[in-house]
């Protein structure tokens, strides 16, 4: 009885050994992290001029892989749509904004990053005719992610009141359409049209109409399959709130964002100016320089010529001297007894 026991003790260690060893490999994850985003949401995930991808959640996400030890690789979808398709299909780990995620469907897991709101804006002259209930009737247009998240929304298109026409790509398309005149509203994220606005330096030509159509909230997802790093992402987000980072970041690309862009306009007009002004010095110098190498050579074929027309002056002086003396000579010698 005794020895079934130690044999029984026996198998009972040894899978317990193994489920450990198990459930320690689960843990252990590859330090590289695929990451599928929508880098159309501008100041969120966007590439700048240079070709490099920025923004919030972009930052963020920097930050919990500096904690965790992770490499980011980011792979370019045109919709969260299409995001969440490719991760579904296990064709990437995560998704980086994912936004107002479905809490009903069980297959992902969310970590809310941060949240904003959609507002409409609209030019002054526009949002003082409507505020002054001049005019009822108005064209919109969103993009296709807030149209969905519209959708959970259904009041918001009675607090607008217009005739919402158009659904674009994505939010860049539809300020530039905005911009040119289509429509009279444009309802997109609040955050975003703010930084579109002062980006082009034209925040005081519009205005804010209705600040508050629908909550809006960007979060990390994940499969429920991959609970490792799910554990890994929350605790990379706990440590990004408890260090203050999450603030720090957020306040950075949002507080007195229209100040800091038209600041970095005007460095970079300061410095096209500079550039100019260098250009035309150099310019100017270079000039100079071949002017006066000109100048020189010219004067110095003039000195060659007045020294050839002094020495050929000198010549005939000494010419007419010499024969001067020359009939000097033959007066003074010839013979003039022979003459009466």
């Amino acid at each position: 009885m005794a020895v079934i026991n130690k044999k029984f003790l026996f198998v009972i260690l040894v899978l317990l050994v193994y489920f450990a060893q198990s459930e320690i490999g689960a843990e252990t994850l590859s330090t590289n992290l695929s990451v599928a985003v929508d880098a159309s949401v501008i100041p969120y995930c966007f590439f700048d001029d240079t070709g490099l991808m920025r923004g919030i959640m972009v930052d963020m996400l920097d930050e919990i892989a500096k904690t965790e030890n992770l490499n980011v690789k980011y792979s370019i979808y045109n919709s969260y749509d299409a995001c969440f398709e490719a991760l579904s299909k296990a064709q990437v780990d995560m998704i980086l904004g994912g936004a107002n995620v479905d809490t009903s469907d069980k297959s992902f897991r969310s970590l809310l990053l941060m949240s904003s709101s959609l507002c409409a804006v609209a030019s002054s002259d526009i949002a003082d005719e409507i505020e002054s209930g001049n005019i009822t009737l108005y064209t919109v247009a969103m993009d296709y992610n807030s149209k969905k998240i519209s959708s959970q929304y259904m009041s918001m298109n009675s607090r607008i009141g217009g005739n919402l026409t158009k659904v674009v790509a994505d939010q860049e398309v539809l300020f530039q359409s905005f911009l040119a005149g289509k429509e009279d509203l444009a309802v997109a994220d609040k955050e975003s049209i703010k930084y579109l606005l002062a980006q082009n330096e034209i925040t005081s030509q519009y205005r804010i109409i209705f600040n508050y159509l629908a909550p809006t909230d960007y979060s990390l997802v994940v499969r429920s399959d991959n609970p490792s790093l799910y554990r890994r992402m929350r605790s990379g987000v706990e440590h990004l709130r408890a260090s203050g980072n999450l603030e720090r970041i957020i306040e950075r690309w949002t507080e007195d964002k229209s100040g800091i862009i038209l600041s970095n306009i005007m460095i970079r007009r300061i410095a096209g100016i500079g550039i100019l002004i260098t250009i035309i010095v150099v310019a100017y110098i270079v000039l100079n320089f071949l002017m006066n190498r000109e100048l020189r050579k010219k004067v110095a074929e003039k000195t060659r010529d007045i020294n050839l027309a002094n020495q050929a002056l000198e010549d005939k002086v000494q010419k007419l001297h010499n024969e001067g003396m020359l009939r000097t000579k033959i007066i003074e010698n010839s013979p003039t007894d022979g003459f009466t």
